[in-house]
């Protein structure tokens, strides 16, 4: 599935293999060039789930919740918790890439910048990255988009203990959407099934709830 999305969107890498390293040390190198989430199946298996900028895969929608009905607490929408840190968005990157491994020196350098993030957050937060495995524009373009998708405008990261464990299907890199009136928005208008993708889930089956944290 990996492999079908990566010639889905066009992106090609070439990369010099010149030293002795084991498999995770190449794969920590190689990763970056692609904007994906990777995961230990069931079976112990090795899963890499590229992102896409339109679209997310309905299988990974996991769940519909509303704060009202499935948040536990007295007051449930005041239950979740979210916050914002401003270190970790960025709306503008300078991207070295095209690297020669005959010179030792990236070829190719190109600057981005997410107009609507920079007026939305009132500054420009910067990046300078490095992708020597990129070899082409179409690549970079894509790469940049989606790469904006997460950070640009990276909305709270919200918290919040269900009231139930039905949902243990709730795992890393899984969605499920989330209705709360009180979702921080520039319009002011709250989340209705906004799509949120796990972080990281507790469980405390002693009190049957579940905690959820995502973005």
């Amino acid at each position: 599935a990996a492999r079908l999305e990566a010639d889905v969107q066009r992106y090609t890498i070439h990369w010099v293999f010149d030293e002795n390293r084991t498999y995770e040390q190449w794969l920590t190198d190689l990763m970056p060039h692609y904007i994906a989430d990777i995961q230990v199946t069931d079976e112990g298996k090795l899963a890499l789930i590229p992102d896409a900028v339109t679209r997310i895969e309905p299988g990974r929608i996991m769940a519909q919740l509303d704060a009202r009905v499935d948040v536990e607490a007295e007051a449930p929408e005041a239950a979740v918790e979210w916050d914002l840190d401003l270190r970790n968005l960025v709306n503008a990157v300078t991207v070295r890439y095209q690297y020669s491994w005959s010179r030792q020196d990236f070829m190719a350098e190109q600057t981005f910048i997410n107009t609507r993030s920079r007026a939305l957050y009132g500054q420009e937060l910067t990046r300078e990255l490095f992708l020597p495995g990129i070899r082409t524009s179409t690549h970079l373009s894509t790469w940049v988009a989606l790469f904006f998708e997460r950070y640009a405008f990276l909305p709270a990261v919200v918290r919040f203990p269900l009231r139930t464990t039905r949902y243990l299907v709730l795992m890393p890199s899984a969605y499920h959407t989330l209705s709360w009136r009180w979702g921080p928005e520039p319009n002011g208008n709250g989340w209705t099934n906004r799509q949120v993708k796990v972080l990281n889930t507790a469980v405390e089956m002693s009190h049957g709830q579940m905690h959820v944290e995502g973005y």
